[in-house]
């Protein structure tokens, strides 16, 4: 035995169920689109990086360099107190030891003329 009020409500169903896949369909093309132009602006944003990154490495560098010279100022000194230079030898490998500034032997030679 067929139930015709199954059918019918079936019949109502139908254009309802239809309205919603278009609906998901649409929103699954937008998010296509966004995902696309999330995409394309990550690859942007890793192309300038090392453009925009240079100046700024160059400049830690350089303050590197700076910190590691003082320190061998600071150690090639003659006179001071009989503890000063442990002190400060401590602290510098303390500094390398935590990342603060490049390990010693990483440092280019100094240019001495």
């Amino acid at each position: 035995m067929i139930d015709s009020g199954g059918l019918a409500a079936r019949g109502r169903a139908q254009p309802l169920l239809r309205e919603q896949q278009q609906l998901l369909l649409t929103k699954s093309k937008q998010k296509r689109a966004e995902r696309v132009r999330l995409a394309e602006g990550i690859e942007a944003a890793i192309a300038t990086l090392p453009r925009d990154e240079l100046p700024l490495m160059d400049e830690l560098s350089a303050l590197d360099q700076q910190v590691h010279a003082l320190f061998a100022e600071l150690l090639a000194r003659k006179k001071q107190p009989r503890k000063t230079p442990k002190i400060v030898c401590v602290v510098y490998e303390l500094l390398q030891e935590l990342g603060q500034i490049s390990p010693a032997w990483a440092m280019p030679p100094s240019k001495e003329t």
